[in-house]
């Protein structure tokens, strides 16, 4: 992929102060390759992913989009996904 490719020119020719963080499009099954393929030392991504919402009133009448996220469910960090993510990046990672 051509993004790939400019990361790790990009990464190649940082200097001590700069960071080359990927992000957009990072998920938990491309991380590992793409910190592999490219020495990055960080990542940007959405770690999310859906958990029933705590709401107590429930209705028969939707209250959102038909596209939307589920009316009864909540985006939450996915401890899962960060731990995949931090193998990725090595044990050096605090």
């Amino acid at each position: 992929a051509p993004g790939l490719a400019a990361m790790v020119r990009a990464v190649q020719a940082r200097g001590a102060p700069l960071v080359v963080v990927a992000g957009g499009g990072i998920t938990v099954r491309n991380v590992a390759r793409i910190v592999a393929a490219t020495g990055v030392t960080e990542v940007h991504l959405s770690a999310r992913s859906s958990a029933p919402s705590p709401m107590l009133h429930r209705t028969s009448v939707p209250m959102g989009a038909a596209f939307g996220p589920p009316e009864y469910a909540t985006s939450v960090a996915d401890a899962s996904i960060l731990r995949t993510v931090r193998a990725a990046l090595g044990s050096g990672q605090s």
